[in-house]
């Protein structure tokens, strides 16, 4: 399953996942994307260590093509375009909602990702 709509993961401010799996996903950092979470063999980034753990019983992680409902206004919660290692492995679970076992974050979505969805970030005001 291709698609042309982005895939979009909804982090909290940390980093951490919105539904309470404990996995720690490295960020990308300087124009670089984020190191590759593998999910087939149940393994996830450390959050304090930078090694990797096995999380028994997570055999994948969910995605979205629309991040609206994950992101409630006033949030401190992030919204990261993600990229999908192996598309061949894409599973639909739900409507808008993608399962997938290896996947990286390249980029937080950016205004114009989201302007779509109806989402804007409050610009702070230079003086």
């Amino acid at each position: 399953m291709k698609s042309s709509t982005p895939f979009f993961k909804v982090l909290n401010a940390k980093g951490m996942p919105i539904d309470g799996s404990g996995e720690y996903w490295p960020l990308p950092a300087g124009g670089r994307p984020g190191r590759v979470m593998d999910f087939s063999f149940t393994a996830a980034r450390c959050r304090y260590t930078d090694t990797w753990s096995t999380l028994p019983g997570i055999r994948g992680t969910w995605l979205v093509n629309d991040p609206r409902g994950l992101y409630p206004p006033g949030t401190d919660r992030t919204i990261w375009v993600a990229e999908v290692i192996h598309p061949e492995d894409l599973t639909l679970t739900l409507e808008g909602v993608v399962w997938t076992t290896r996947v990286r974050l390249l980029r937080r979505a950016t205004a114009r990702d989201l302007s779509s969805f109806g989402i804007y970030h409050a610009l702070k005001q230079i003086l």
